[in-house]
């Protein structure tokens, strides 16, 4: 049970824009890609399709780290997006003119969630990780949350692959 309760939930959210004009492509000839910042939102995303349409749609901030998750957490939804354009702007001066609408998803309180990928200190994870890739008779937990990748598909697929080495190694042993 101390194991089960031992990595915390991440505070990863992710704030998007609909913008009435595709002002990144015309004006600055940015033609999809991720845009990097040292600021709290961390980067923005840039569409790689549909270029040239009228509107777009821009991901405006995708934190994974704590210092982000952290400064956005506690915030309302306008501050929160009132921040975060603040933010874009020393990428994109123009942006706040563009915004239409916009959608904040901070993961860890969305209801039946309560948290995005796990959070693993180093102690714990030393004192609790291998105890959470060890089946308890013949059951298995397995989950990105399980492995060294947390929150990405490639972290819940190398979690299964220990659980059915773990089988396999298993089964060989009783033939």
């Amino acid at each position: 049970t101390r194991a089960m309760h031992a990595p915390q939930r991440g505070k990863l959210f992710k704030i998007g824009y609909q913008l009435s004009r595709r002002f990144w492509e015309e004006d600055e000839r940015i033609f999809g890609g991720i845009s990097w910042t040292d600021q709290d939102i961390t980067q923005l995303w840039s569409p790689s399709h549909g270029f040239f349409k009228g509107k777009g749609v821009m991901l405006g901030a995708y934190t994974f780290g704590p210092k982000g998750g952290d400064t956005f957490a506690p915030l309302s939804n306008e501050a929160r997006l009132d921040l975060a354009l603040s933010q874009a702007e020393k990428v994109h001066p123009n942006i706040r003119q563009y915004v239409q609408a916009a959608v904040s998803v901070p993961w860890h309180r969305m209801n039946n969630m309560l948290g995005c990928s796990a959070r693993w200190s180093e102690e714990d994870s030393k004192a609790f990780y291998k105890t959470l890739q060890a089946p308890e008779g013949r059951h298995y937990m397995v989950g990105d949350q399980i492995s060294h990748h947390s929150g990405w598909q490639e972290g819940a697929m190398r979690s299964a692959h220990h659980a059915l080495a773990d089988i396999d190694a298993r089964v060989q042993a009783e033939l």
